[in-house]
């Protein structure tokens, strides 16, 4: 039996390189067969019907298998596609949460892009790489390696699009966020002012999308000590939230349901108790006017347009997208019932404010108002660069000044805060710190103490020593404990509103408010107060809570252990008629307006 000579080392290096360079096989290990022209730009086409409908992982498989076809052509006819090829598969990357893959696939677009002597150093897609490649780093937390690269970007697309173009949106947001990260908030003023007038031209005074603008605006001048660039930005961004809840009730109540139900004195009834109830006393202003007042600057008034030069929805034409969520809360009532109050509903850690939707269809009818909103770093807002990490001290600041406004423009409605896990904890030191503007506190499970504690910290803890800034998925670990039902797991997870990766240093920050919960709880001196605990909760201890619970100074306090319920017990679904039976009576006992 004969042996094998050892090949010289320099020809496995060879080897090696040769089949380094050699694309000629798929991610699966199996040969790839070329792609004729007309086989590509179907695919092409497939593609961007997939990407545009919002089908990211059908794209991102069309644009893999692109990729590993054109990649092992013999024929260089095709090598002008491979680029773009790689740029969309990042783009894709991104979209599916993959900023370490998509940061790989953009630098190899940059250096085959580099090493092309004909490429145009101000081509699109030139910007559409480092549009990528920014917001790779921004998604992991590097905002400082982003910035520049954002800054790079909006250059080469300012020479292709006029000033109010939204092609120039994205890169704009990463530049206003990448300074509000590090605290530059004086730089990204003018970021947030150009970005907050493509919306109003683009969807007008009264969409949310504007509203979020204004909002995101207001945050940025109270950062710079400016309550009075902040004040009005505000209040415009919180009427026109007011005015598309009363617009959709509006809407529901002129419906055949309705209609076919009601007189129409009693419909005008309905409509006049919605409009008190969710606009207050007060009468809005006037959005159109008021907005362009707000954003007045030379070169910006009514009369400007958006750019005509858009860019197609081709395959050569994908990007980076902004964040299509819109809504960061809901007002809910029911019209044809007497209103008792408002409810503030505060969300758990990963949730959104939709989370909260099924208990204001219950309590509804009971006479009490929802608003739901999105914690700062949460739901929408978790969308939005710059006020996209958890920060608990200015979603205190937030919920202050919203229920403020409430309160402000309609006295007689009494207001009620109900938060739950980190909601709870949320309410329960918004209602110490700020007693006048709650009349009733509603806390589930809101302490710190939590099961399997030390083996979250010691996750935290590795994560922190390799990446502080880099989020990671923890939230698949707080459903599992939170809950057995798959159902509600399954809601948890799919919905692509909840925010399931957070970077250690927001945990620490987190865990650190957390730790607040007993001394505030002492701070509640008279506010009537009802705490409820999931009897079944494998997330929460139960003794934490009733450790807050003995912790509360005020003498008008209520416990309550629920047997059947898991760590959720009113969001999501979990709240059972009896619960909000229950609750109902407990707040029409506190409430002066109930006889």
């Amino acid at each position: 039996m004969s042996i094998p000579k050892r090949l010289p080392w320099f020809v496995i290096l060879i080897s090696s390189a040769l089949l380094f360079v050699a694309p000629a096989r798929a991610e699966d290990g199996k040969r790839c067969e070329a792609l004729s022209a007309e086989k590509i730009a179907s695919m092409k086409n497939e593609a961007s019907t997939a990407f545009y409908a919002g089908k990211i992982k059908e794209a991102h498989s069309i644009c893999q298998s692109l990729k590993d076809g054109v990649a092992a052509n013999a024929d260089s006819s095709s090598e002008s596609d491979y680029t773009r090829i790689l740029i969309n598969l990042g783009i894709t990357c991104l979209e599916l949460g993959k900023p370490k893959d998509a940061l790989a696939i953009f630098e190899a677009a940059q250096t085959r892009m580099d090493k092309d002597n004909k490429s145009d150093s101000k081509s699109l897609n030139r910007a559409d790489i480092l549009l990528g490649l920014a917001e790779s780093h921004y998604r992991d937390g590097h905002a400082e390696t982003a910035l520049p690269l954002y800054d790079k970007a909006l250059d080469i697309y300012a020479e292709h699009f006029s000033r109010f173009s939204e092609d120039l949106l994205p890169a704009l947001e990463g530049l206003g966020g990448s300074h509000l990260v590090l605290d530059q908030n004086k730089e990204a003023l003018p970021f947030f002012r150009h970005i907050a007038q493509i919306d109003l031209i683009k969807y007008g005074a009264e969409h949310p999308r504007v509203g979020k603008s204004f909002n995101n605006l207001s945050d940025v001048y109270f950062r710079l000590e400016e309550c009075g660039g902040a004040r009005p930005f505000f209040s415009q961004a919180i009427w026109i939230f007011r005015k598309n809840n009363l617009d959709s009730l509006n809407r529901k109540l002129d419906s055949a349901d309705y209609q076919n139900l009601y007189s129409q004195d009693e419909i005008a009834l309905f409509k006049k108790r919605a409009k008190q109830v969710i606009m207050g006393v007060q009468d809005p202003p006037s959005f159109r006017k008021s907005s362009y007042d707000l954003l007045a600057e030379k070169g910006f008034d009514e009369s400007c347009k958006l750019c005509e030069n858009k860019r197609p929805s081709n395959f050569d034409n994908w990007q980076v997208r902004r964040a299509g969520h819109f809504d960061a809360g809901f007002i809910k009532i029911d019209p044809t019932k007497e209103q008792k109050g408002l409810i503030f509903c505060l969300h758990g850690l990963g949730l959104n404010h939709a989370s909260y939707m099924e208990f204001a269809k219950k309590i509804a009818p009971y006479g009490y108002g929802v608003v739901a909103i999105d914690v700062r770093g949460f739901g929408s807002l978790s969308k939005e660069k710059g006020f996209d990490k958890i920060d608990m001290l200015a979603g205190m600041d937030d919920l202050r000044a919203m229920v403020s406004m409430f309160r402000d423009s309609n006295k007689d409605s009494r207001i009620f805060m109900l938060g739950e896990s980190m909601g709870g904890a949320l309410a329960l030191q918004f209602t110490a710190q700020f007693p006048e503007l709650v009349d009733g506190l509603v806390s589930s499970v809101p302490s710190g103490r939590r099961f399997h504690s030390k083996k979250t910290k010691l996750l935290v803890g590795l994560r922190l020593l390799d990446d502080p800034k880099a989020p990671f998925a923890i939230g698949k670990r707080v459903i599992n404990q939170a809950t057995d039902n798959d159902t509600i797991k399954e809601k948890w997870l799919s919905d692509p509103a909840n925010r399931l990766k957070i970077s250690p240093d927001e945990l620490l920050n987190f865990e650190a408010f957390m730790k607040h919960n007993q001394k505030y709880a002492c701070e509640i001196k008279k506010t009537p107060v009802i705490v409820f605990q999931g009897f079944r909760d494998h997330l929460v201890r139960p003794n934490g809570t009733y450790a807050l619970y003995q912790a509360l100074s005020t003498r008008d306090k209520d416990l309550l252990f629920v047997g059947d319920r898991e760590h959720l017990v009113f969001e999501e679904g979990a709240a059972s008629d009896k619960i909000v039976s229950m609750l109902a009576a407990w707040l029409n006992s506190h409430n002066q307006k109930v006889e």
